[in-house]
């Protein structure tokens, strides 16, 4: 429910690439872009 197009291109790129390079804890401590290479290495 939050508008988002308050919000520039570069702000919503620096939060998503904050996020998706935190280690997680239900993935193991591994970052979700870890798991999502990870993913992709063994789908080809």
């Amino acid at each position: 429910g939050s508008d988002l197009s308050r919000h520039s291109r570069n702000d919503l790129d620096a939060v998503a690439a904050e996020l998706n390079s935190r280690p997680r804890k239900t993935l193991g401590w591994e970052t979700p872009a870890e798991c999502l290479a990870k993913l992709l290495a063994t789908a080809s």
